[in-house]
């Protein structure tokens, strides 16, 4: 593959899963702070969310849902957004479960 292509796979896949797209309040524990944040989406290695709370790259939380935290290190922040990437995959029943409880929400 040459550069060019490269870099065209990159802009037509900017992240390497396929994402479920949704909007639902989400908790995000940080420390001992509980932050209210929205989900945008999920994948089974990380997720994308919107939070007011100052997060910073490389900063330790866990997203609450289904009751059980989900340990992540903060990717991307900036703008109120930010971007997760989970500890340990998410394995499709879980990923498909939380889906099913975001959409009847």
């Amino acid at each position: 593959m040459n550069v060019s292509a490269a870099r065209q796979d990159k802009i037509d896949r900017p992240r390497g899963e396929p994402r479920v797209k949704l909007f639902r309040l989400a908790r995000l524990r940080h420390g001992d702070a509980l932050l209210r944040a929205h989900l945008l989406d999920i994948s089974p290695s990380g997720a994308r969310m919107h939070c007011a709370a100052d997060l910073k790259p490389g900063q330790l939380v866990a997203l609450i849902v289904d009751e059980r935290p989900i340990p992540a290190v903060v990717l991307r922040a900036g703008g109120g957004r930010i971007g997760l990437r989970f500890g340990v995959r998410l394995d499709e029943d879980r990923l498909r479960r939380i889906a099913a409880e975001i959409g009847s929400a």
